[in-house]
């Protein structure tokens, strides 16, 4: 199991991810999907 942190890093805006939609980004390596769903941003 990875080691978690609490560091934060900042990769998107609440604005850069309209409601509906998914983007990707790309956080120290790693690909993670944004999506926001009802104004709940979510991570995978």
């Amino acid at each position: 199991m990875a080691e978690m942190t609490s560091d934060f890093v900042q990769c998107a805006r609440v604005k850069d991810i309209p409601e509906g939609s998914i983007i990707a980004v790309n956080v120290e390596g790693h690909s993670i999907a944004l999506a926001n769903s009802e104004g709940h941003i979510r991570a995978e």
